[in-house]
């Protein structure tokens, strides 16, 4: 598993990717995130982490 340096991140944003919200979408909505973060140039501020269910 990766390791990474999150301390210059500014947000932590977690995404929901269990069996449920895959099913209504929850990859593409994953991606649709990461590419708006990246078109606004915010990846160094911004991280983001697919999680299973979250209850």
């Amino acid at each position: 598993m990766a390791t990474w340096d999150l301390s210059n991140m500014k947000h932590h944003v977690l995404i929901c990717n269990g069996s449920s919200c895959n099913q209504a979408g929850a990859e593409e909505l994953t991606q649709a995130i990461r590419k708006e973060i990246s078109s606004q140039e915010m990846d160094d501020t911004i991280h983001t982490t697919r999680t299973r269910c979250n209850g």
